[in-house]
């Protein structure tokens, strides 16, 4: 079949462009403090080795148990969702893919209410066994307190994500990569500014930030979704869990 034969669809090939784009956007959220702390040299070597080793031990704990957890959430979602089309709004949820919704969002505050105490109680040890006198110097137990609440921010934003990115059409999707557009910029700024103030930390408080900036943002669809009040008490833990 001669290769002129050949014809892609236009929503899909669009839709892949738009992903391919959301994704270097992603990447620059990502990475955007540890490209900032490289080039500007404003934290000095010892610092950034410190800071980097801390995030590698957080992000070992998000790859071996966030990670999954988020994988397996989006397949169900992209499963069992059906996207949108591009002129169809406000289309009803499957009853059972809304509570498996709803169920994961409580097993993320359940997280959350479990490394969020622990976290600021054992940060100090945890610094002290991990690196030891250099660690303590300079104060990588406070790096791992915040990370504390950090963990369980990326956890519910990785659940929300899964689910809106699920249903939404192109459109909605190009939308998503223009709120991303305008935080990298806001991100990058609140990197500068607040690691001069608070030094490595302001990094991880800009990405504190950020995430829940994003979570606000995907809120707003998951309401779409998600109209009956009643519901959302389903999110929250409870004496039966």
């Amino acid at each position: 079949m001669p290769w002129t034969s050949w014809r892609f669809d236009e929503g899909r090939l669009q839709l892949l462009k738009v992903y391919l784009f959301h994704s270097i956007l992603k990447q620059f959220l990502t990475d955007g403090a540890n490209f900032l702390m490289v080039f500007s040299g404003s934290v000095p070597l010892k610092i950034q080795a410190v800071y980097d080793a801390v995030d590698r031990l957080a992000s070992l704990f998000v790859r071996l148990i966030l990670q999954p957890f988020e994988e397996s959430a989006s397949i169900y979602f992209s499963i069992n969702l059906k996207r949108e089309e591009e002129n169809e709004e406000n289309k009803k949820l499957p009853k059972n893919v809304l509570e498996t919704f709803l169920i994961f969002t409580k097993l993320i505050f359940i997280f959350g209410l479990i490394i969020f105490p622990f976290g600021f109680s054992y940060a100090r040890l945890a610094a002290f066994l991990y690196g030891g006198k250099l660690f303590m110097e300079n104060n990588a137990d406070q790096l791992l307190s915040l990370y504390s609440i950090y963990l369980p921010i990326i956890a519910v934003n990785g659940l929300f994500e899964c689910f809106v990115f699920a249903q939404l059409n192109a459109k909605k999707v190009l939308l998503h990569a223009k709120f991303f557009s305008f935080s990298v910029f806001v991100h990058l700024f609140l990197n500068y500014f607040l690691s001069n103030y608070l030094g490595v930390k302001g990094f991880i408080i800009a990405n504190i930030l950020n995430y829940l900036a994003r979570i606000w943002f995907n809120w707003r669809f998951i309401c779409v979704a998600v109209k009956k009040g009643d519901k959302w008490m389903k999110m929250l833990p409870s004496k039966n869990l």
